[in-house]
């Protein structure tokens, strides 16, 4: 038996900006975000004398051979590998489709698990790069390298997307003080629903492609870029007021870019948070639903709480990334 954790993540600022459209036309693209301790975990042990494969999510799969999985991620990886005679298990933290990279944080475990399983060396940076390389070059998924990266390495994290293809990390170290009080204001508010970010991505891939002709749509993902540095810089000094500023502006942007990326019960949400004193709301992900990232005050944590019954998430960040957390003699 060997069993895997590979983080989810909270993407601050910059997102959109790692799509490939984005940063190949406009020399680079950057993302400031931290891996949570929300988790999708993968088992794997052999079946009992039979050479199938028995794959366990929302639904349960047997096979004889992995090309006949309907699963695309599991498939694609257990094929490429010739992984057969398997049970493998997938259980998670949080729903997916719901803004935390839960898609490319299970591509990540999944290479982590299998190679971890057939001993073959590989770091993080490694497991990034196999699931960017599956899930956009083969899968032809519309989607950034921002999920990949966070999701495999853990930790708070500036990633720089250039426009050779190279992925540049800058781990963002704060003091203890800092660190403590990101833990502690960082409130996650459930609005409900799950959804496939493809369609809102396809239409953002469309929206840059158009973006070459239209300058203020152009100028706005570069400020949504710019806004990252600033955010480093103020995140690191411990402002954390200042960041949930540059988040507001942030969705402001984003929202700007298509009517589907938010929806009355997103806003109400953002509105009633700002009315109870958040200094930083926005939708996480692609859009429609799922949660919203909040930053608020240790004084307004109690009422942040009791009117958002029911629904609130209190993350901290997880230094670890994707790791084996038990494996059998």
């Amino acid at each position: 038996m060997l069993i895997t954790r590979t983080p989810l993540r909270i993407s601050l600022l910059g997102g959109g900006t790692d799509l490939p459209i984005f940063y190949e036309n406009n020399e680079f693209g950057q993302v400031l975000s931290f891996s949570i301790n929300q988790y999708i975990y993968l088992s794997i042990h052999p079946l009992v004398e039979d050479e199938g494969i028995l794959l366990k999510y929302s639904k349960q799969e047997y096979v004889t051979e992995a090309k006949n999985l309907e699963h695309p991620v599991a498939r694609e990886v257990l094929s490429n590998f010739r992984v057969s005679g398997v049970d493998i298990s997938v259980t998670s933290d949080i729903p997916a489709g719901t803004g935390m990279g839960s898609s490319s944080a299970f591509t990540v475990g999944m290479y982590q698990l299998v190679l971890s399983y057939l001993n073959q060396a590989h770091d993080q940076i490694e497991l990034a790069k196999l699931a960017c390389e599956l899930e956009i070059n083969q899968m032809k998924q519309p989607i950034g390298k921002q999920d990949q990266y966070a999701c495999a390495l853990g930790g708070i994290n500036v990633l720089t997307f250039r426009k050779n293809q190279a992925v540049l990390l800058n781990s963002v170290d704060l003091s203890s003080s800092t660190l403590e009080k990101l833990n502690s204001d960082v409130f996650l508010v459930r609005v409900g629903g799950r959804r496939t970010a493809a369609n809102l991505l396809s239409s953002q891939n469309e929206l840059l492609t158009a973006t070459k002709r239209e300058s203020n749509l152009v100028n706005n993902y570069l400020r949504m870029r710019d806004l990252v540095t600033l955010g480093e810089s103020e995140l690191k000094n411990g402002n954390l007021e200042r960041l949930g500023e540059l988040i507001n502006e942030s969705w402001e942007l984003k929202k700007s870019f298509d009517p589907r990326i938010s929806n009355d019960l997103v806003d109400t949400t953002i509105l009633d948070g700002r009315k109870l004193g958040t200094y930083g709301a926005k939708l996480l992900g692609a859009g429609g639903s799922g949660y919203v990232l909040m930053l608020a005050p240790k004084d307004r944590h109690s009422d942040l709480m009791d009117h958002f019954e029911g629904r609130i998430l209190k993350p901290r960040v997880d230094f670890d990334g994707t790791k084996v957390i038990y494996k059998s003699e």
